[in-house]
């Protein structure tokens, strides 16, 4: 394997553990309000759509916005920190957990965000390619006498 093809091998290695850590960061953080937080019911009051522009092309993604109503009988209203890709139905209600300390700072308990699941994957799918990569040219490599 010339010094080249390592170098680049390196860089694939280092996104891959960069996006791998930040999905799990994501995770944890998800996973401990949703266990942590209070849990209400949120209406959802607007959805907000970007436009997301990749190598692949355009695709839109999505950002609800939450109305609740916290334990000591306060009004919120918050965005969702994590986007999908799917549209949720204005006016529909969702359960949703909240930091007692930060109630702006709100996740959906019922579903798993596409956006840890894709870092996740694409983690996933990096490190395997590497792992191709690195067996093809060890077994490629000739043997010397």
């Amino acid at each position: 394997m010339n010094t080249q093809t390592k170098k680049g091998l390196l860089a694939v290695v280092i996104m891959g553990v960069i996006v791998f850590i930040f999905a799990t960061y994501s995770l944890i953080s998800s996973l401990n309000l949703t266990k942590n937080g209070i849990v209400t019911d949120a209406k959802i009051v607007n959805v907000i759509s970007k436009i997301e522009h990749g190598k692949g092309g355009s695709f839109m993604t999505y950002t609800p916005v939450f109305l609740f109503t916290d334990n000591d009988g306060i009004s919120h209203q918050a965005t969702s920190s994590i986007f999908d890709y799917t549209e949720d139905i204005v006016g529909s209600t969702v359960k949703v957990a909240y930091d007692k300390q930060n109630p702006l700072n709100v996740e959906v308990v019922s579903s798993t965000s596409t956006l840890i699941i894709i870092c996740y994957s694409f983690s996933i799918f990096l490190f395997l390619c590497i792992f191709i990569i690195y067996r093809r040219s060890v077994i490629s490599r000739p043997i010397s006498s």
